[in-house]
């Protein structure tokens, strides 16, 4: 539906012919999906007897979309009687005009789409019974859109230094200080050599510090 509805509008803003009538059966709010993603808010004359959207009186879908003017065509719903079940509570919490806003976290709106919105439920006892009754809709004003989500704050720069371990972890080795080979002005660079041969030496192995380089 939304395909046909932004072809309506695209014709009639050109003067094109229009494209063939479209049936849906229990239609969301599509003016609105229009709008954010195509720049098109269709007027109701752009729909007039092209767009068909049947559906069960108590449907949530269909009732939460006319009431937020989010259709244009005509709306073509079964009288079924009395609310069914979850139906009355959802209405209810609505105001009694239509389902809430966010009807989809309401349990008893939960229980009536259940009821009245499943294609079988079309299939099985609407389609056999007698055609339902069409009305136009009226455009009017669409919902403002959904504020976008809050930016999450920006996670803490990673610390300079490595924390010190707990104290359990902390094991100081009995090595004795050593000084590098070549100790002197303008003879250095065997620092790290110095060290390995340190670590060697307290666990039994001889590594001349030359060797350790690699040099």
């Amino acid at each position: 539906e939304v395909r046909a509805a932004a072809g309506c509008g695209a014709a009639a803003g050109s003067g094109a012919a229009p494209p063939p009538p479209a049936v849906v059966f229990s239609a969301g709010s599509w003016r609105g999906a229009l709008r954010r993603r195509l720049g098109i808010t269709p007027a109701s004359s752009a729909a007039a007897g092209r767009l068909f959207a049947l559906a069960d009186r108590w449907d949530p879908v269909q009732a939460r979309a006319t009431a937020d003017a989010g259709l244009l065509g005509e709306a073509c719903l079964w009288e079924t009687g009395g609310p069914p079940s979850g139906c009355g509570g959802c209405w209810a919490a609505g105001g009694g005009v239509a389902p809430p806003p966010g009807w989809e976290r309401v349990p008893a709106c939960e229980a009536c789409f259940e009821r009245t919105h499943v294609y079988r439920h079309y299939l099985d006892k609407l389609l056999p019974a007698p055609r339902p009754r069409c009305r136009p809709l009226e455009d009017g004003p669409l919902p403002p859109p959904p504020p976008p989500p809050p930016t999450p704050p920006p996670p803490p720069p990673p610390p300079t230094t490595l924390p010190p371990p707990p104290p359990e972890e902390r094991h100081a080795l009995a090595m004795p200080p050593r000084l590098m080979w070549g100790w002197g002005r303008r003879v250095s660079g065997y620092c790290g050599s110095a060290s390995i041969q340190s670590v060697a030496l307290y666990y039994g192995s001889w590594l001349t510090q030359d060797a350790v380089r690699g040099e």
